[in-house]
């Protein structure tokens, strides 16, 4: 890894974006010099065709885990989640902290789901959440997908051929808001500061 090298930025979407939704971010970042990422998570967005039962968080996780052990050959990283992308950020730093690849020099969850060991989303969403999600729920190719939510509803312009892979239990899940964890080292656990 190159110690001088200035960091890549790896940008991670919520369930119903693509890497698309990082567009102006992006470019701001570029035009400052900097190297960034926005890869889409399989199954979603312009990636939708690939959406199977299989898909699901630790496919998103193993993704961008195995994106950053190649990245990191070009220097250290900083990783950012939206949204859902706050479990698949802390689900891949686990798995990049463990193999000692890559350095991240800080992981920002922005409005992101941070989670506890143990937590799926809709623990963290609450039980009306999860009602709500099980209502907009959609059967398409043997998948179960979560339709986004309308803008009448309070939904935001969203990309449209986006549902999102409807995920239950898993191990791991959190709170909401912007968060940074800095200069992480293999083994380190987690700390947040709060803007």
């Amino acid at each position: 890894m190159l110690e001088s090298a200035p960091p890549t930025f790896v940008l991670i979407h919520g369930a119903w974006h693509g890497g698309w939704c990082w567009g102006r971010v992006s470019e701001r970042l570029r035009a400052k010099g900097a190297r960034v990422l926005t890869p889409t998570l399989c199954g979603l967005a312009e990636r939708a065709s690939l959406a199977t039962p299989e898909v699901g968080l630790n496919t998103h996780i193993n993704e961008i885990a195995a994106l950053c052990d190649v990245e990191a050959q070009q220097g250290p990283l900083v990783l950012c989640g939206h949204s859902y992308g706050g479990l698949v950020l802390v689900g891949a730093l686990e798995k990049i902290q463990a193999r000692a690849q890559a350095q991240v020099k800080a992981a920002v969850f922005l409005d992101a789901f941070v989670p506890e060991a143990g937590q799926s989303l809709f623990d963290m969403a609450g039980p009306q959440a999860a009602q709500r999600f099980a209502s907009m729920r959609l059967e398409q190719g043997g998948c179960t997908l979560v339709a986004p939510v309308p803008a009448a509803l309070g939904g935001r312009r969203m990309h449209a051929s986006t549902p999102a892979l409807l995920h239950r239990k898993n191990r791991r899940g959190g709170g909401l808001g912007a968060r940074v964890h800095q200069n992480l080292r293999p083994g380190q656990r987690l700390r947040a500061a709060r803007f």
